[in-house]
């Protein structure tokens, strides 16, 4: 009945209606522009939180793979930590065979050093027989002439 009441020219006259469609249009422009807006801006949010998250994944994957590779190395070092300790048990037990091998050579030498000065003992025990030998040889020899 309004709407009547406006176009029977009671109330309003066709001109006040006409701006009042000219409002509500702009109005209606105002609303549309500002949703576009607003969706606009939400896209790029959206584009934005996306573009976060795809670092965030990326930046993820990223630190997975440092943490294997850190594993990785880790076990590396273990087993070459393990190796030197293997290397070091090694040259221990050869340390100990080349100290006990040397004072064998050393108690070797000395009874080698013992042998030599008993045969030259013995060399110059033989030899002073030889001369006193000689010395009687010479000495018989010098009475049968």
């Amino acid at each position: 009945m309004a709407l009547r009441d406006l176009f029977d020219g009671d109330k309003r006259s066709k001109e006040e209606l006409r701006q009042l469609l000219e409002n509500a249009e702009a109005g209606r422009t105002a609303l549309l522009t500002a949703l576009g807006k607003a969706k606009s801006e939400k896209d790029a949010a959206e584009q934005a939180v996306n573009e976060v998250r795809h670092a965030a994944e990326q930046r993820e994957a990223a630190l997975g793979k440092r943490a294997a590779f850190l594993d990785h190395r880790e076990e590396r070092v273990a087993k070459e930590e393990e190796k030197g300790r293997q290397i070091a048990a090694e040259l221990e037990t050869s340390s100990q065979l080349m100290t006990t091998r040397a004072t064998e050579l050393d108690r070797r030498s000395e009874d080698q050093q013992k042998a030599r000065l008993a045969l030259d003992e013995r060399s110059n025990q033989l030899a002073s027989q030889r001369s006193q030998l000689d010395v009687r040889s010479h000495q018989l020899s010098n009475r049968e002439h």
